[in-house]
């Protein structure tokens, strides 16, 4: 199965099949739900890292940095989060974790 990251839905990217390289390998193609399943997550990691940097205080120029990160690393960051980020984020702002 292809993995998709954000800069190939924003890009359009698709794998050449054969010599030519106008046909194209069914599997290679991309879907509609993997498409939009990909810019969801990379949206609600990049939310997520904003809100959770707000609540600490950095400045917008972190946060971009940052959330950028999180956009183009989706699936990472909300591993990373959910694993220890969502626990700093709470002693952040002293929310009961």
């Amino acid at each position: 199965m292809p993995t998709y990251t954000p800069i190939d839905f924003l890009l359009n990217r698709k794998q050449p099949f054969g010599a030519s390289g106008d046909e194209e390998d069914p599997a290679q193609t991309s879907s509609t739900g993997a498409d939009l399943m990909t810019l969801l997550v990379s949206a609600a990691a990049a939310w997520l890292s904003w809100q959770c940097n707000t609540k600490r205080g950095e400045d917008t120029g972190t946060k971009v940095v940052y959330a950028l990160f999180a956009f183009f690393f989706g699936w990472f960051y909300l591993i990373y989060y959910f694993i220890s980020g969502k626990n700093n984020c709470a002693k952040a702002i002293g929310a009961p974790v």
